[in-house]
């Protein structure tokens, strides 16, 4: 792929998280060149990239399984924002503190709390529910085999997913495939799928590889405090990201006896978008982890007293 076509794509990557904000549950959007129709039409949204390129915002309809992740992981942001608002209500601290719902299909945080006597904010990553289907941080990917690292992060700036990587060892996948997934063919993909032993009738997304995660607490723990997190709630437990500024009486997620390694893999996704292909890192878990952190009643005096 050309320098100015992977440009061209990161580009309507930033406008469509953007975009994002205002979907409607049950729906999400996508970016397609704009035909002269589309630019006539008032109703529809004209994106014009630095190139001259038109491309017009329609909605598509996900999976089911995306439709109910995402309903679920809006509806736990919702409810630990009715938690923290109970608690500053009942300690009548509603003149020092607010909380609102920032996340949703974007990539900010998921819930922030404003100071509104200093200004300060404090944002705070949730996951009500932890399985192997969650991510906890991911990343584009490009093809680099046929050696053991079949893969390497397309950007070197998350530092947590590169130091994952350089640990992972997957095992050689024979399928030629290209350096960048939207330069894949139906016939590569087929041939993937064959040597996987995933079914034809798989859905349009599925895992290429998977490794073991040294370290696992500490990579998920830098990764959400690399976003501007401090701290990450876990079921209805919370935890700190940061073990300089976290309460002493608060687990740090970045302990890395708290989460043990096995819990923790880094996996190869192929996923069609519909308008392109991509080759996906993801840092996920083996399966539900273990109850850990300090029961949001009992963190919330300590954090915001």
């Amino acid at each position: 792929m050309s320098d100015s076509l992977l440009t061209l794509l990161e580009m309507i990557e930033e406008v469509l998280e953007e975009a994002k904000r205002d979907v409607v549950p049950g729906t999400t959007f996508e970016y397609v060149p704009a035909t002269s129709a589309d630019i006539e039409d008032e109703n529809l949204t004209i994106v014009t990239l630095d190139d001259g390129g038109r491309y017009v915002k329609k909605s598509i309809k996900p999976s089911s399984r995306g439709r109910r992740a995402t309903r679920a992981g809006k509806e736990g942001e919702e409810n630990t924002k009715d938690k923290i608002e109970k608690y500053f209500n009942d300690a009548d601290l509603t003149h020092k503190y607010s909380v609102k719902v920032s996340g949703g299909y974007s990539k900010n945080p998921d819930v922030v709390v404003i100071n509104s006597l200093s200004g300060d904010e404090t944002k705070i990553e949730v996951k009500t529910t932890i399985g192997s289907n969650v991510d906890l941080g991911q990343g584009g990917a490009q093809f680099v085999g046929p050696q053991d690292n079949n893969w390497k992060l397309k950007s070197s700036s998350d530092r947590q997913l590169n130091l994952a990587m350089r640990d992972a060892q997957f095992s050689p996948i024979n399928t030629k495939l290209p350096f960048e997934a939207s330069q894949i063919t139906k016939e590569q993909i087929d041939s993937l799928k064959n040597e996987l032993g995933i079914a034809a009738q798989s859905t349009r997304s599925f895992n290429i590889q998977s490794s073991p995660v040294k370290n696992f607490s500490h990579r998920i723990a830098g990764y959400y405090k690399d976003k501007g997190n401090k701290y990450i709630i876990i079921g209805d437990k919370l935890l700190g990201l940061d073990s300089g500024q976290s309460k002493s009486s608060i687990p740090n997620l970045g302990d890395n006896q708290i989460i043990k390694d096995g819990f923790g893999r880094v996996l190869v996704r192929f996923k069609d978008h519909g308008t392109y292909n991509s080759y996906t890192i993801v840092l996920r878990t083996t399966g539900a982890l273990p109850e850990v952190g300090l029961p949001l009643s009992d963190a919330l005096p300590l954090i915001f007293p």
